[in-house]
């Protein structure tokens, strides 16, 4: 469901910054409420006035846009822009570590940190075919308590 419900097209009759204003509405406008039939589209006329297009959403906010001076194509492409938009604002991603260049340590991969006996052991060897992960098991949880308990009671 598109979430523009009104676009509002202000413009001058004689000004020359609403040329594209004016050509958008005689060619394309009647093209446009065919194609979205849930948009209600307003056109105003005004003396003397800054051309302006102003998209309403579902989620209440509006955009205005300045159009002075904007040829008939533009204004068409930002009217499908206000189309498409879901009415929030446009935030841009920015990463907070930024580099020049690449790292002189270079790039990551799972062989970065193995332990260098790995490589002259005779393979298959128990220590490196074990499973090993960062967290602890329920039972060894339970056995470092058990542990715990027993060096704090011998102590006391």
């Amino acid at each position: 469901m598109p979430q523009l419900h009104r676009l509002t097209i202000r413009f001058c009759k004689q000004n020359e910054q609403s040329v594209g204003i004016r050509n958008f509405i005689e060619n394309n406008l009647v093209e446009f409420s065919r194609a979205n039939p849930s948009v209600a589209v307003y056109v105003i006329p005004g003396r003397n006035c800054t051309p302006v297009i102003r998209a309403e959403y579902g989620n209440g906010r509006m955009v205005h846009m300045n159009s002075s001076g904007l040829s008939a194509e533009r204004v068409c492409q930002y009217v499908n822009l206000f189309r498409t938009r879901s009415g929030a604002p446009i935030v841009r991603f920015e990463s907070r570590q930024t580099a020049a260049c690449k790292s002189v340590q270079g790039q990551w991969n799972p062989m970065t940190w193995v332990e260098p006996e790995q490589n002259v052991a005779e393979l298959p060897d128990e220590r490196f075919s074990t499973h090993r992960t960062s967290a602890i098991t329920a039972t060894e949880y339970l056995q470092s308590l058990m542990k715990e308990k027993n060096e704090a009671g011998g102590n006391n």
